[in-house]
């Protein structure tokens, strides 16, 4: 028997690309969908476009909310599925997705399934790129790498073991609760197919998040690897123009993250920071402040 999907799409005027986010859900044609669009509360003409496909839709609401993370609460408290995901109004599922996911996790278990992703430009489809995340399923945590989101779904009995995503954050919310789940104890899983299109334009919240998504990532770290980390990230953060110009003189040695005197280099110019981090997370740490 095919298990129940909930998926839910969050949106707060995102007009110009909701109706593609609809019909890559709706358009997937699997059997046993439910599809809940927990709106904002918009005023660019979001909810009439809702409004076109209510009879396909099992809910939809457009009012204020705490934001992106209290939407997707809200969506997955009223969800009957089995296996719950969300698709954030601008990015699109692959065809297919739904059914090889459903085939993939067991319902009965608590399990997360992730998946690869291609992304590309809005305003330049020729500059696109994919992603190759096998090498995650070996990593103790999500900070050296994270997981791409529209092209990770979950068991609901994952969704309870784990608990909400966290309402105080805005940008790093789905990387707090991955990380979450794995200290939990539960089961990831890898499939190398291409499940989600993620759009990149000048309004995503990853390119806009600024300072402010750095330092929820900075509690991310103290999360999974205590204060040090935390106080490190927060540190480089403070820091950024002298990452930037450390980066740069890498590049002109020609040296990259995976070499030793990379990592010995980065030590000394940063001691004050990162004296207690191992060298794959200063990596990581240094690149995600490019």
């Amino acid at each position: 028997m095919i298990p129940k999907l909930t998926i839910v799409t969050p949106s707060y005027n995102q007009a110009n690309y909701l109706e593609d986010t609809i019909f890559s859900v709706l358009g997937q044609n699997f059997g046993n969908l439910e599809y809940l669009i927990i709106d904002g509360g918009s005023s660019d003409g979001s909810a009439q476009i809702i409004n076109k496909y209510k009879s396909s839709i099992h809910f939809w609401c457009s009012e204020k909310d705490k934001g992106q993370a209290d939407a997707i609460n809200k969506g997955f408290n009223r969800s009957t599925g089995e296996i719950l995901g969300w698709l954030n109004s601008d990015d699109l599922y692959m065809p297919g997705t739904l059914l090889h996911i459903a085939s993939k996790l067991d319902p009965g278990k608590s399990q997360v399934i992730f998946g690869n992703c291609l992304h590309f430009h809005q305003n330049d489809p020729e500059i696109s790129y994919g992603s190759n995340l096998a090498d995650r399923l070996t990593k103790k945590h999500f900070l050296s790498g994270s997981l791409i989101q529209p092209s990770t779904f979950w068991t609901k009995k994952a969704w309870e073991k784990v608990g909400p995503l966290n309402i105080d954050m805005h940008y790093a919310f789905d990387l707090e609760w991955y990380n979450r789940a794995k200290m939990a104890g539960v089961e990831f899983i890898y499939t190398p197919r291409h499940l989600s299109l993620y759009r990149i334009h000048g309004e995503h919240k990853t390119a806009t998040g600024g300072d402010k998504r750095l330092r929820e990532i900075a509690r991310v770290y103290g999360l999974v690897k205590g204060l040090d980390y935390e106080n490190a990230f927060n540190g480089l953060i403070a820091d950024q123009e002298k990452v930037r110009k450390f980066l740069w003189l890498m590049e002109r040695l020609k040296l990259n993250a995976s070499q030793q005197r990379f990592v010995s280099f980065a030590k000394f110019y940063f001691k004050r920071w990162l004296s207690n981090v191992s060298n794959e997370d200063i990596r990581f740490m240094l690149y995600r402040l490019k």
